[in-house]
């Protein structure tokens, strides 16, 4: 997904700037050992069998992204509480 394209995006709960995380991404997974918050959203997508997701700064939504349209319905959006 495009870099720019994401920048242009808010969450619909809080208005926050998004983030994009990819599963098998080797940043991501070198990032984990040292992040609580990416580590619940790499739980959260192994859950739900989520490859790509969209996530706020404050880390308590993420969005799921199929077929690389981002699902920004708040209906849609995972909950989850990050604590660093």
């Amino acid at each position: 997904m495009n870099d720019k394209f994401i920048q242009l995006l808010r969450c619909p709960n809080t208005g926050e700037e998004l983030k994009l995380y990819v599963v098998n991404d080797t940043f991501n997974e070198e990032k984990e050992t040292t992040d609580k918050g990416l580590q619940m959203i790499k739980e959260e997508c192994l859950k739900n069998d989520l490859t790509e997701v969209l996530f706020n700064t404050s880390i308590s939504f993420i969005y799921p992204i199929i077929d690389e349209i981002p699902m920004l319905d708040p209906s849609k959006a995972y909950s989850i509480k990050a604590t660093n």
